[in-house]
């Protein structure tokens, strides 16, 4: 490999390339982004109704989710050679904190439910929702970062 300052290459030339690299990471993280997405989903989706779970199944069941989330995000890393937090990009972040703020919400308002009401249906009704958010926002997610990715953002 070169340096890239000993190269004889024009400005414009280094930034097409610039642009050519940046797309390829774009295509790269959108490839097989279906199957991550749902399984992301579905991964919410149990959190939340974790929280209807009698004691102590709704720790065993929201621990091994965000563990199951962990380790899907390592394999995701292994595969595609690059490590994304959702956060890195300017616009995506703001997807990405939003996705957390509404999961962590449907998990502490089923909490509540079940403790404070004794209510713990609700988290069954929270799930779905939680899910069906939490695909949106990947969905959305994804859009927002491969827009930045291709605009030089």
């Amino acid at each position: 490999m070169t340096d890239p300052s000993e190269q004889n290459s024009s400005p414009a030339e280094a930034l097409e390339a610039l642009r050519g690299a940046r797309e390829a990471i774009a295509d790269r993280v959108a490839e097989g982004s279906w199957a991550y997405d749902l399984t992301y989903a579905v991964l919410v989706g149990v959190m939340v109704a974790s929280q209807a779970a009698p004691r102590p199944f709704d720790a065993v069941l929201l621990i091994g989710s965000a563990v199951v989330l962990g380790l899907m995000l390592r394999r995701w890393q292994a595969r595609k050679g690059m490590m994304l937090t959702g956060l890195g990009s300017r616009r995506a972040r703001w997807v990405a904190i939003g996705v957390g703020v509404i999961s962590a919400g449907a998990i502490v308002a089923g909490l509540v439910a079940r403790r404070t009401f004794d209510m713990p249906e609700v988290a069954l009704y929270l799930a779905p929702i939680a899910a069906v958010a939490a695909l949106a926002a990947s969905r959305l997610w994804l859009k927002v970062y491969r827009a930045e990715m291709r605009a030089g953002a």
